[in-house]
C-alpha cells in the first residue's frame, strides 16, 4: 500500500549535520511512502552565506522544496510559516524531522502511516528514543501499550519528550499549528499534549522504531548552551534568539 506524506525540516544547525541527517532520512525511508519534503532556511547565524549555499545544493540533490521566511522565526514559528503555505489534505500525515535527526530503523515512515490509517484516534506519533524509556517506565507516564496496524505502540498519559514525529493534518489545522511557551525554542510537548484530549485524540510512541542523538557530540557547543539556559536555567530571556545571544557575547 502506498502513502503520501508531507515532511518539514527546519534547517537551523551546522550545514554538515543537516546534510548527513537528510541523507539518513532517505537511506531509511520506505520506498512506497511518497514524500513532499520541505526544507526551511531558518537563518543559522554561523557563517550564514555558506550555510545558504549548501542548503540550496542539498535541496537540489534530493528534490526538496526550499522555503525561506526571511529570518529565524523560532521552532514553532518556522514550522507554522512553512506548513500554513502547503496544501495538505485533512487526513494526511505531516512529519516533523529536525535537521539533526537520526532514525535507526528502515521503514519508520511507513510504520507511522500504518498506525495512522488503522486508528483515527491517533493525532501524533513519535519515534522511540532513550528518554522515552525513562519517562514512560521509570517516571510512570505510561497509559497503555497496544498493537495498531501491526505496529507495537505505547501511549503516554502525560507529555513526554518528542522526537521524529508525524502529526495528523486535520488536528494541526484545528489547533492552529505548533505551540511553545518560548518564542524561539522550548516546551513544545507540554504545550501540545493537552490539545490532543481536547479533540478526542492521543499520542503514541513507536516501540520498534527508534532514533538516537547521533550528532550530540558534534553540535555547536554554544548552541547547546543557549538551548539549555533558555529552557532549563532560564537566565537567557525566552525571546532572545540564538544569533542575537551570540552577538551579545562579543
Amino acid at each position: 500500500m502506498k502513502f503520501k506524506v508531507w515532511a518539514i525540516t527546519l534547517a537551523y544547525n551546522d550545514p554538515e549535520i543537516i546534510e548527513e541527517s537528510i541523507a539518513r532520512y532517505y537511506e531509511t525511508k520506505h520506498p512506497e511512502v511518497e514524500t513532499h519534503h520541505v526544507l526551511v532556511d531558518a537563518h543559522w547565524p554561523v557563517n550564514y552565506p555558506e550555510t545558504r549555499r549548501r542548503l540550496e545544493a542539498l535541496a537540489a540533490s534530493y528534490g526538496l522544496h526550499l522555503m525561506d521566511p526571511g529570518e529565524n522565526l523560532g521552532l514553532h514559528g518556522n514550522f507554522n510559516w512553512a506548513w500554513s503555505r502547503l496544501d495538505i489534505p485533512e487526513n494526511a500525515g505531516v512529519i516533523g524531522y529536525d535537521g539533526d535527526s537520526w532514525p535507526l530503523n528502515q521503514g519508520w515512515d511507513m510504520a507511522m502511516c500504518q498506525v495512522f490509517v488503522n486508528d483515527a484516534k491517533v493525532g501524533w506519533i513519535s519515534l522511540w528514543h532513550q528518554h522515552v524509556t525513562r519517562e514512560l517506565y521509570q517516571d510512570k507516564k505510561l497509559l497503555s501499550e497496544d498493537v495498531i496496524g501491526g505496529q507495537n505502540t505505547a501511549t503516554p498519559k502525560e507529555a513526554c519528550m518528542n522526537s521524529i514525529c508525524m502529526f495528523r493534518q486535520g488536528w494541526l489545522k484545528k489547533i492552529g499549528g505548533l505551540k511553545e511557551f518560548n518564542k524561539y525554542y522550548g516546551s513544545l510537548e507540554i504545550c501540545l499534549y493537552p490539545k490532543l484530549a481536547e479533540h478526542g485524540l492521543k499520542q503514541v510512541f513507536m516501540k520498534d522504531f527508534k532514533e538516537e542523538p547521533h550528532f550530540y557530540d558534534r553540535q555547536n557547543p554554544l548552541y547547546k548552551e543557549w538551548k539549555w539556559r533558555t529552557c532549563h536555567v532560564r537566565d537567557i530571556p525566552t525571546d532572545m534568539e540564538f544569533g542575537t545571544w551570540l552577538r551579545s557575547r562579543k
